[in-house]
């Protein structure tokens, strides 16, 4: 082989590994950018375990009241946690979580239902990527087992699996028309699921 062909070929193999190693390091970056992301976006414990036990300890006396006294404690322990949820950065990412059960737990008579507490562990456990994941496989298993409730339990299951799906396309930038796409194959399959399954 003449030089000046072995030069060329030795420029353009460098060239090569180069790309290569450009492509890995990129992939690295953005591997630790969605990592980093995924913290910010915990929900703390230090934030979750004074919020869980409030929103216990008012959907008790809601339970306790029928929604009459535990309602006007609940409006009390909605604005400490709405401080709570709002002022902490993990908190805040999850807070649009909390304020559908806000809504909920504000319907006199309807309150006594333990909205607070179930969007708040809600919250808690999307929050946490590997967490969720035992939950899915939790429910999957469970809703395999023959039992009275087996059917809502996949029903649930195949909700969760929504949520995730999601949630990763979220994280993964993927655009919105995408998502609403995503979402909307995913309701269809699920509704045809649960219509097979009454």
């Amino acid at each position: 082989m003449p030089p000046d062909d072995q030069y060329y070929y030795d420029l353009a193999y460098e060239r090569a590994q180069y790309d290569r190693l450009m492509q890995a390091e990129l992939a690295r970056q953005q591997q630790e950018q969605q990592q980093e992301e995924i913290e910010k976006n915990k929900m703390s414990w230090f934030v979750f375990m004074p919020c869980i036990a409030l929103s216990i300890l008012a959907d008790v006396v809601e339970i306790f009241t029928v929604g009459t006294l535990g309602w006007l404690l609940g409006i009390f322990v909605d604005i400490i946690l709405l401080l709570v949820l709002g002022l902490s950065r993990s908190g805040r990412k999850q807070f649009k979580k909390w304020l559908v059960a806000l809504g909920l737990e504000s319907i006199p008579f309807v309150a006594f239902l333990p909205f607070r507490t179930l969007s708040i562990i809600w919250a808690f456990v999307s929050s946490r990527p590997k967490l969720m994941a035992i939950v899915q496989k939790g429910l999957a298993v469970a809703s395999k087992i023959p039992s009275p409730i087996s059917a809502e339990l996949k029903g649930v299951s195949k909700a969760v699996n929504i949520g995730v799906r999601l949630q990763q396309a979220k994280t993964a930038g993927t655009p919105f028309d995408e998502r609403t796409s995503a979402l909307t194959s995913a309701y269809k399959s699920f509704r045809e699921a649960s219509k097979k399954a009454a």
